[in-house]
Formats: structure tokens, sequence, C-alpha cells
């Protein structure tokens, strides 16, 4: 007899308290899984699906994606309640800018831009003024350069640089101050610009600085919560050979 025989002859041979405890659990077993396809079910559909557009991975600073964003201790010089600066909203975008710097100065627009077209769905831009060189200085001075770059959000002011060192500098080999970080509501990192510069334009000269632009516009509209779907772009090409080096140094 087969060995597929011989487990039926046994089961039919069994006696009645065998059956008995059989009918018992067969209840029990069908629970558990029940059970055990459930979980297996939630741990596929909980899987993130979203996809946050990215700079390639040569560009600097792509080590800090997925990381914390450390506790950044500003002084505001855009007046602010207490309640409004230790808000927590769906995103924010921080930026260090100085007024030597023509790479900041030709980025303004484009915060401006972004500001106006997702604050209102839940995005915080937060311009952080670095003097170069540190030393103190005025709010008034401080938000009269903002003005002048046509820029009406909130400004911040990092005089001594302590929260670019913390946040940027100390992190790696950094070649420019002009920093961009996306930080989502959690407080995780989710897209870093290194600098110089990010602008919507078409001339083909800029065209890093447009693809840089388009991938930050997608990255915050993935992390909105009104976007009910991330965009998802195809990977970011390489820089092209012979790109120039950032410029812009501490």
């Amino acid at each position: 007899m087969t060995q597929f025989g011989q487990g039926v002859a046994d089961g039919l041979s069994a006696s009645p308290l065998q059956w008995h405890v059989m009918r018992r659990l067969s209840p029990l077993l069908l629970v558990v899984l029940s059970l055990l396809t459930g979980w297996l079910h939630a741990e596929k559909t909980d899987a993130p699906v979203a996809t946050i557009p990215a700079l390639p991975a040569t560009r600097g600073g792509q080590d800090l994606v997925g990381k914390r964003m450390p506790e950044l201790r500003l002084h505001w010089a855009t007046p602010q309640d207490k309640t409004a600066a230790d808000a927590k909203p769906p995103v924010t975008l921080y930026r260090w800018w100085t007024e030597s710097c023509p790479y900041c100065e030709a980025t303004f627009p484009a915060l401006e831009m972004l500001r106006k077209e997702y604050e209102p769905k839940g995005l915080r831009i937060v311009a952080i003024y670095h003097p170069k060189p540190p030393r103190a200085v005025t709010d008034e001075a401080v938000l009269a350069g903002a003005e002048k770059r046509s820029f009406h959000g909130i400004v911040a002011v990092d005089q001594d640089w302590s929260q670019l060192k913390k946040a940027w500098l100390s992190t790696g080999d950094r070649h420019a101050t002009s920093v961009s970080i996306l930080v989502d509501r959690d407080g995780i990192i989710r897209f870093v610009h290194p600098g110089v510069m990010y602008f919507p334009k078409e001339q083909r000269k800029d065209v890093e600085p447009n693809r840089d632009y388009e991938l930050l516009d997608q990255a915050i509209q993935s992390l909105l919560p009104e976007k009910a779907k991330p965009v998802t772009p195809a990977a970011a090409p390489s820089p092209p050979r012979g790109s120039p080096p950032d410029r812009s140094s501490p």
C-alpha cells in the first residue's frame, strides 16, 4: 500500500476520541488560517507605494534623503506667533541664502512661485539667511533683502551658521551653502538640492537648473495631502560630462 493510501486507512481507523478531537480542532484551524491570510494581505497593502522624485545619486547630499532632519533653532525675522513657529505642516522647504550669492538671487523667483502655488495646500517655505561672514544682523535688513529679491514668505536668520552646520555642512563633503532641504510632516528629509540654483527656464544653457526645479516641484506635489497619486517620473538623467562644480563655497 502506498503512503497516501496508508494515511487514508489510518484516518478511517481512528478511534472515536481521535475523531472528536479532530472535529473540535477544525474550526480553530480555519480561524488561524483566516487571521494569517488577513495579516499577509495587510502587510502587502500597507507597503509604501509613493516614489518621491530625487536628484541623481552623483549630486551631493543625496545620502541625507530618508534621514531625520535635525531640530533647527532659528531666529524668525518674519513676525510669527509661537503656535505658527512650532507648527508641523505637511511639507517644509528650507533654503539657506545670503546677500552675496548670485545663485540665491536667481533661485528666489522659483521659491516665490512654489510658495504661491503650494502654500495654500500645506507647503511652508523658510528662507534662512546666513550672513557672510557670520555676524549679527537686523531683522529689518534681512527682510529688506528678501523683499528686494521678490520673496514674500517666511524668513529666518542663522547668523552664526550653527544650524547650517548642523543640518548640512557637518554631514559630509559639502561644496555650497545654498542648500535646499525638503522635509515631511514627520521630520524626514525627502529631497535635497545641494546648490547652487534652480528655476524654470527653457534656455538650453539652463537645462540642469530647470530639471532640478521640476524634480523639486514634483517632490512637493508627491508629499502634499491633496495629491491623490504622487508623481513618479522617469529616473533623472546623470549630469552631462564637464558640468561645472558648485561655485558657492562657505
